[in-house]
């Protein structure tokens, strides 16, 4: 049986122009080998904490699921959405997680390089319901967004490489050498499950407390000033997102200046939660959305629905909340 070549890699993979035709190979190579690996590993243990196996019907949800994100994309307006989306294979689907994070929600989690996912769905779980899906179209959101690689050579052969999306500055380079920075994922991918969802009674559950009501008050505010819808302010912010397009960087200075873009850039941020909610505080001043950020945080822990002006349905916090 031929090996399975994962070709939607290189389409999510960007390398800086001083990356060889040679350091691209190696580095696609060690990728398509990590997603071989995800891809076949098993947990031999029963449930509650091995691999999921799916029913025929089920295992067509799964399909329809991928197929209902990738019409989302493209009405969005990421190009090429088909190619970003990941095969059957790159999704690994567990009673519980193999990495440890353990939620009577479910969970998911998305390989470093976008190279996989892991879909973790509790025993007394049904994979069809809400809480299920929604950890998908979540992880589906991290898996498309391109990859930009750093490597580390010594002469003409790569010892390390590492893989991540970032936010927008001018220098690459720099945003890199400084690690992960800018609430630029996890906000976005709760709005882009509710998106997914498109029903007036979804109720999305969220542990990003802090970033959802960050997300959506400067994407409102970001409107507010482009004079332009807040769902045309979110495809476009979406799209750049995805495709690692910095010249969205440019909008962003004109409408909130340097001085917030530059702070918006530099919230820094562990294991996907904010390190000091301080700076989205701060940034939040800054950018004049302070007010709005504040509100829908408090709407939401006290327990009510915030929603994102042109999309159905609601984010409500859950009680195994990040910061």
């Amino acid at each position: 049986m031929p090996e399975e070549r994962f070709d939607n890699l290189p389409a999510k993979t960007v390398f800086f122009a001083s990356a060889t035709p040679q350091d691209q190979k190696f580095v696609l190579k060690q990728i398509r080998g990590h997603a071989r690996f995800e891809s076949s590993k098993t947990n031999d243990v029963e449930a509650p904490f091995g691999d999921r196996e799916l029913s025929p019907v089920e295992e067509t949800t799964v399909s329809s699921l991928i197929a209902t994100a990738g019409q989302k994309l493209e009405s969005l307006g990421v190009k090429d959405a088909h190619t970003l989306l990941p095969i059957r294979k790159q999704i690994a689907i567990r009673y519980q997680s193999s990495w440890g994070m353990v939620s009577n929600e479910g969970s998911g989690l998305t390989g470093p390089n976008g190279e996989f996912i892991e879909w973790s769905i509790p025993e007394t779980m049904q994979t069809t319901e809400p809480k299920a899906v929604s950890k998908l179209f979540h992880e589906l959101s991290h898996f498309v967004t391109q990859r930009v690689i750093k490597l580390k050579k010594k002469g003409s052969k790569v010892t390390r490489f590492s893989s991540q999306s970032i936010g927008f500055l001018r220098d690459r380079e720099d945003t890199l050498r400084f690690g992960k920075r800018g609430p630029f994922e996890e906000g976005p991918a709760e709005l882009f499950t509710l998106y997914c969802f498109d029903n007036k009674d979804a109720q999305i559950s969220t542990v990003y407390r802090l970033q959802v009501p960050f997300t959506i008050a400067w994407l409102t505010k970001f409107a507010e000033k482009r004079n332009i819808t807040p769902m045309e302010a979110f495809a476009k912010f979406y799209t750049a997102k995805t495709h690692q397009d910095y010249s969205f960087y440019k909008d962003l200075v004109d409408v909130f200046g340097v001085d917030m873009v530059r702070k918006l850039n530099n919230v820094r941020i562990r294991q996907s939660e904010i390190i000091k909610p301080e700076e989205l505080d701060e940034v939040a001043k800054l950018g004049e959305f302070g007010k709005e950020y504040e509100g829908l945080l408090s709407d939401l822990d006290q327990g009510h629905g915030i929603s994102f002006p042109g999309m159905r349905g609601t984010i409500v916090r859950m009680e195994e909340c990040a910061e």
